[in-house]
């Protein structure tokens, strides 16, 4: 059986932070690694950690962004497949098992498949759920380019391979926001396909915080960090069509 990696990167998030481990601790069918990076925090997140013992393996560094924590996380990861969760949100319960599952069998078919499913919104408090159905994918099917490009899968919806994740270099620390957006197209036009799978994959807990990057106030050069991004697909794009967009891409870009 494969090795799931699990890796949760943290900075400042003790209020959530157990509901995250344990989450990822409990899931069963699979061979399990839980990876927490601490990004520096200075609230009560070590002894949260510390309180696991060796239940979880941990790595601490200065605070340097969520995208050098996972990236610090996926460089000592031992599993095959790797789930990355925010530390405010929550892995539903056999989905590892049930996403591997789901991996396994394309492996016949293409090592470059990377399965992706569903997600459930919730208030700070886990007392409103809603259901995101987040792919026009239909349940089974290849995500299209176009989809990617309007619509790339959060964070925690796939099951990545560790070797394609490493293939792209990982997360881009450059980026701001969007930046499983970003990785995710890199892998696209790198030769991954993503796969929709209708499984209910993680809580994506929504709250106020002064470090969330969806509530935080970007300045000019994030927004200019990300546009350089964007560009850059754009490019990737041009490369992988041999320079002759489709119109539909184009749409899907100019969107």
């Amino acid at each position: 059986m494969s090795k799931v990696s699990v890796i949760i990167p943290n900075y400042n998030n003790a209020k959530y932070l157990g509901e995250a481990i344990d989450s990822a601790l409990d899931q069963q069918g699979v061979e399990l690694e839980v990876i927490v990076v601490d990004d520096g925090s200075t609230d009560d997140s070590r002894a949260i950690i510390e309180s696991y013992g060796d239940r979880i393996r941990v790595v601490s560094q200065e605070n340097e962004g969520a995208c050098a924590a996972r990236n610090k996380g996926l460089s000592v990861a031992s599993g095959e497949y790797i789930k990355f969760l925010d530390s405010d949100d929550i892995l539903l319960s056999s989905v590892l098992a049930e996403q591997h599952a789901q991996s396994r069998a394309l492996l016949e078919g293409s090592g470059k498949c990377i399965v992706y499913g569903n997600a459930i919104v919730t208030d700070q408090n886990r007392a409103i759920l809603t259901p995101l159905y987040f792919s026009k994918t239909e349940d089974g099917q290849e995500a299209t380019v176009e989809e990617m490009i309007g619509r790339s899968p959060l964070i925690s919806m796939p099951l990545h391979r560790a070797s394609l994740l490493r293939a792209v270099g990982g997360f881009d620390p450059r980026m701001p926001a969007g930046q499983e957006y970003d990785l995710h197209l890199r892998l696209y036009f790198h030769g991954a396909r993503f796969i929709f799978q209708s499984t209910v994959c993680f809580e994506y807990r929504q709250h106020a915080s002064a470090t969330r990057i969806s509530t935080i106030r970007h300045t000019v050069e994030s927004f200019e960090q990300r546009f350089e991004g964007y560009q850059r697909h754009l490019r990737l794009a041009e490369e992988f069509f041999a320079d002759s967009l489709p119109e539909s891409v184009k749409v899907a870009f100019a969107h």
